[in-house]
């Protein structure tokens, strides 16, 4: 793994982190907090990791930390 991909990858798990700790989610600000270039990148990366935009994430979310059933 490159050192960019683990970044990548290390970003996105801080969004996923602040998602679960947050009670309103505000996407510009997580962008941000997990030091994304913009929310467009954002977006990209969470698709990329995840298979779901964040809000298909959101609605598919359940309590368990970074699991999401997949129909």
């Amino acid at each position: 793994m490159s050192p960019k991909q683990y970044l990548r990858i290390m970003r996105f798990q801080k969004a996923i982190e602040a998602i679960e700790n947050n009670a309103t989610v505000r996407w510009s600000k997580i962008a941000l907090e997990s030091r994304y270039y913009d929310q467009a990148h954002f977006i990209h990366d969470f698709k990329l990791f995840s298979g779901f935009t964040p809000n298909e994430y959101m609605k598919r979310k359940t309590a368990m930390l970074n699991y999401v059933p997949v129909d």
